[in-house]
C-alpha cells in the first residue's frame, strides 16, 4: 500500500499542475490569431522580453517547466534552432511557467545551457496565446505577429528547423 501510494501521489501532483497551467492560461487560440503585445519578465536577459520588438521576424515562444522531462528533452532542439537561425531571421522565447523563483529559474536555464531569451509570465502575459494544457507547447508566430502553428510535446530540431523554413519562405533552406 506504501509503495502505491508513494508512486501515485507524486503522479497526482504533477497531474494537478499541468491542471492548474490549463486553467491559468484562458481560452484556445486558433491559428491565424493575432497575439496582442505582450511581454514577459526576463531572466536570463535584461529588462523585459517584448514580443512586439520581434515582429518582421518568425517567433517560436516556448512554454516549459524546469520539472517537466519533457521540456528538458526538447530545449537542446530548440537551442540548436536557435543558433543556426537566427540569423536567418528566426528568435525562440522560453516562458517558464514555475512557481519557482525566478533566481531557480535562472540556474536551469545556464545549467541546460540557453541563449535564446527567457522570461516569467506576468498576470496577463499569457492571455494571448490562451489555453496550454500540456508542456512543453510552443507556439510559432509568423513576421506579423500571428499564430501559425502550436506544437505540443517536444519536437525534433530537424521538425523545427523545417517549420523555421517553412516560414521563411523557403529562404533558410536557400542560405545554408
Amino acid at each position: 500500500m506504501k509503495k502505491a501510494l508513494l508512486f501515485f501521489v507524486p503522479l497526482a501532483a504533477v497531474a494537478l499542475c499541468v491542471l492548474a497551467f490549463s486553467f491559468q492560461t484562458g481560452n484556445s487560440q486558433d491559428k491565424g490569431s493575432k497575439v496582442p503585445d505582450t511581454s514577459f519578465k526576463a531572466i536570463n536577459k535584461d529588462g523585459a522580453i517584448n514580443l512586439s520588438s520581434l515582429r518582421g521576424k518568425v517567433v517560436f515562444v516556448n512554454f516549459f517547466t524546469t520539472w517537466c522531462p519533457s521540456c528538458k528533452q526538447e530545449i537542446p532542439h530548440l537551442e540548436g534552432l536557435y543558433r543556426k537561425f537566427k540569423p536567418k531571421g528566426v528568435e525562440v522565447v522560453g516562458v517558464s511557467l514555475d512557481d519557482k523563483p525566478a533566481e531557480k529559474v535562472r540556474e536551469f536555464v545556464q545549467k541546460m545551457g540557453i541563449s535564446y531569451p527567457v522570461g516569467m509570465p506576468g498576470k496577463d502575459s499569457l492571455t494571448g496565446f490562451g489555453m496550454v494544457t500540456m508542456i512543453p507547447t510552443t507556439f510559432v508566430l509568423d513576421a506579423s505577429g500571428s499564430i501559425r502553428e502550436r506544437l505540443v510535446g517536444p519536437y525534433t530540431q530537424e521538425a523545427l528547423e523545417a517549420l523555421a523554413t517553412r516560414f521563411l519562405g523557403g529562404q533558410a533552406a536557400k542560405t545554408s
